[in-house]
């Protein structure tokens, strides 16, 4: 790492510089290669098989936490590819799976940008699938199958709406082809970086990133990690399968809501109808916590939250509606919201029930009254909000609910009160929720790289309805993040049959390349 660039110490710096760097160029000093989105589709069009080549390379992986030996082997392979196009890679470590960082700098003078990936997957189970999860394997587009990816002839025909699927082909190794093909690209044309590339692949992101604060806190990691702007090139596009510019996330804590009865499960003949049952109790109980249009009704839920900006509810009118064909492609009868669309829900916090429990069902169920009832939480949170006091809100609607509100299960003492006890316990985890605003320098500048290399504006939104560790380089390093989401919305992340359709790939390899080549002013 003997090569170091000085980075900017304000977008208002970084404005000026990249003015001057446009002034340089029109004035015809020393201008670099340069690479026009017609030179990328070209290139890509004849790339297609090397393309697909790379991804079901990266895609056969076991990059999985219960395989360390995969993992090992994903960053051994990252490295060696990266090294090829002259970058300086090394290891990072937490405690936990190492980060592979790599960078490959070309100049104090111009901006540097850290990027995001994530090489490790979510975990399988393989007789969910219609293929192996880790040998990627083509479907053309009637839904047969063509074959492994990796075993394709040169000749094969790769059609735009076939779909490769593997585990993390979409999530987020696809990208990260992607990313690999573009630096091909740009060495194929003779075309040069036009900013300083800093690279931040972690191996733990699916296990809700254990070591990412202890990296991100290690001065020597922190000097390394200094940058102008965070890009994360991972999350499916918005729904219309347009590229897509997201500027936040929501955060997310959360907890597991207990309603107690008796010491033990009762016979329902015997004591049913006198017995409390948890179970009834415990839905009423979270009924009382939202209206009939599924707002939140817990008092002042959403008090704290930021009202957007001008530009940012511009941003929202913007996007072309796709809530009915949402509707029906999920299968869903109704809908909560009273109407509105889903992304303008989305800037406010949820509250959402992901599971409930009370002893058994279906062939197990016992003729029993439960002894307590469970339902997990998870709170969605947006700027402005705090996730301690988000808890509380809920905990003082339980308790204005007539409970007695337990850090645990309760003891004698407790159930001798006479009033009706629950327990709200908060669970390991959770991340803090942010939005960067839509005027910022880089986000402008990627926002044009998009429409250039696909020859239409990219959608713009706000925030995104999910969460994640990466609010922590902004918290730890003060980078402003933004994402730039280049996969098919139906990509089925985490789930069985995880895909990605070609073109969208071939598409994130275009607006990659002339991203590299342009987004920071290419001058030597």
């Amino acid at each position: 790492m003997t090569i170091r660039a000085r980075p900017f110490r304000s977008f208002r710096t970084l404005h000026a510089v990249l003015a001057l760097t446009f002034v340089t160029a029109a004035s015809g000093r020393s201008t670099a290669a340069q690479l026009t989105p017609d030179q990328a589709r070209a290139w890509v069009d004849t790339h297609r098989w090397e393309a697909v080549q790379q991804l079901g390379t990266l895609g056969s992986f076991r990059a999985v936490a219960s395989d360390p030996a995969g993992l090992a082997a994903a960053r051994g392979h990252l490295r060696e590819r990266l090294e090829e196009h002259g970058f300086d890679t090394r290891e990072m470590s937490g405690g936990g799976v190492p980060a592979v960082f790599a960078q490959k700098l070309v100049g104090s003078g111009r901006p540097t940008v850290l990027i995001y990936f994530h090489y490790d997957g979510q975990e399988v189970d393989p007789s969910r699938w219609d293929s192996d999860p880790f040998t990627p394997t083509l479907f053309a587009p009637d839904g047969s199958r063509i074959g492994p990816v990796t075993g394709l002839s040169t000749t094969a025909r790769l059609d735009d709406e076939a779909r490769a699927y593997g585990r993390a082909i979409a999530d987020d190794r696809g990208p990260i082809s992607a990313f690999l093909m573009a630096l091909d690209m740009l060495a194929d044309q003779g075309a040069e970086l036009s900013f300083n590339v800093k690279l931040f692949l972690e191996g733990d992101e699916e296990s809700s990133s254990p070591g990412l604060r202890s990296i991100l806190e290690s001065p020597e990691n922190r000097s390394l990690l200094e940058a102008d702007a965070l890009a994360i090139l991972d999350a499916p596009m918005f729904q219309s399968d347009d590229p897509t510019i997201y500027l936040g996330t929501r955060g997310i804590v959360t907890a597991d809501l207990t309603v107690y009865g008796a010491r033990g499960p009762l016979h329902s003949g015997h004591y049913g109808n006198w017995a409390v049952n948890p179970a009834i109790e415990l839905s009423k109980l979270v009924s009382s916590m939202f209206d009939p249009d599924g707002r939140v009704a817990v008092p002042g839920y959403y008090d704290d939250r930021t009202p957007l900006t001008d530009a940012e509810r511009a941003a929202l009118a913007r996007l072309p509606r796709v809530e009915d064909e949402l509707q029906r492609e999920f299968g869903i009868p109704v809908t909560y919201g009273a109407g509105e669309r889903l992304f303008d829900l989305l800037t406010y916090p949820s509250l959402n029930v992901r599971g409930m429990q009370a002893m058994y069902v279906g062939g197990q169920a016992r003729t029993v009254v439960p002894a307590d009832a469970t339902a997990a939480l998870d709170l969605r949170l947006v700027p402005g909000q705090d996730d301690v006091a988000a808890l509380a809100k809920v905990r003082r609607h339980i308790e204005g609910q007539g409970y007695v509100v337990l850090e645990g299960p309760p003891t004698d003492a407790d159930r001798a009160k006479g009033k009706p006890l629950a327990s709200l316990v908060r669970r390991p985890g959770g991340y803090p929720s942010f939005r960067t605003p839509i005027e910022n320098e880089m986000v402008q500048r990627m926002m044009g790289v998009v429409e250039r290399a696909s020859g239409a504006p990219p959608v713009v939104l706000p925030t995104i309805g999910g969460s994640g560790p990466l609010v922590l380089f902004e918290e730890v390093l003060g980078l402003p993040p933004f994402g730039l989401a280049t996969y098919n919305h139906d990509s089925n992340q985490h789930s069985p049959n995880e895909n990605i359709r070609l073109g969208d790939y071939f598409r994130a390899i275009r607006i990659f390349g002339v991203m590299l080549a342009t987004l920071g002013g290419a001058v030597s």
